[in-house]
């Protein structure tokens, strides 16, 4: 039984202020209308959020679900088309897609996981490139491009035991240092340019004061004669001469 002595509470002021005046049978009738309004709203209750969140990607609720429906009935009839329409809509690259299911599997086997570097490593790693900068940059070394790749070789097997070493060695080793090691003592030059006066004016100096009867403070003593020694001592004896600067 439905009691029309008050009116719904979604009625205006208005029309509840005069609710009492109007006939029964009118009264019934609204009554009659609230609750059927009422029965139908409760079967979308709880849609609010949904068409909320349809509004802020540019659709409404009925748009959104009639897309779902076609999605639903494309999977049904053809899956593989359906994740193809997915991939573009979501813009998947679908090769990785592809290889991702095929990994899940089992189908392709999974990449080996690349080890974690280790820190340490890394430190030594930066500190040895940096000792071998700062070898190459001592104007000693002179020949270091030279004789690297056998420096190389010298140090990963373990024969010698320092960048000195293997840079001694792999001069001793080399024919190219030989020859010019061996040039520069026919022609009584410095075994290292680096540490020769290069300037003309300083040359022009030199040249007064070894004419005038003053030692030239460009030119070294002439070491002694190694004729007894074989080419190899030479060039040890150059070599070791020229590191010590």
């Amino acid at each position: 039984h439905i009691d029309t002595a008050r009116p719904p509470k979604r009625m205006p002021a208005r029309t509840k202020g005069v609710w009492q005046t109007l006939p029964p049978e009118l009264r019934e009738d609204i009554w009659a209308r609230e609750i059927e309004f009422d029965t139908a709203f409760k079967r979308y209750d709880g849609l609010g959020p949904f068409a909320i969140e349809a509004a802020k990607n540019g659709t409404n609720l009925v748009s959104a679900f009639r897309s779902y429906v076609d999605l639903e009935n494309r999977i049904r009839r053809d899956p593989l088309d359906a994740i193809h329409a997915l991939g573009i809509m979501f813009r998947w690259d679908m090769r990785a897609f592809a290889y991702a299911v095929g990994v899940r599997y089992g189908i392709i086997e999974p990449p080996a996981p690349t080890p974690a570097p280790d820190p340490v490593e890394a430190v030594r790693e930066e500190v040895t490139a940096q000792q071998i900068a700062d070898f190459k940059n001592d104007p000693r070394n002179e020949f270091f491009d030279l004789v690297r790749p056998r420096m190389s070789e010298l140090i990963s097997s373990g024969d010698a035991k320092s960048l000195g070493e293997a840079y001694l060695r792999s001069c001793e080793e080399s024919l190219h240092v030989q020859e010019i090691l061996m040039a520069r003592k026919r022609q009584q030059l410095p075994v290292n340019p680096y540490q020769r006066n290069s300037t003309a004016v300083q040359q022009s100096k030199a040249a007064n004061k070894a004419i005038g009867g003053a030692p030239s403070t460009d030119v070294r003593p002439r070491p002694p004669s190694s004729s007894a020694g074989s080419t190899y001592d030479d060039v040890r004896l150059a070599v070791e001469r020229q590191r010590r600067g």
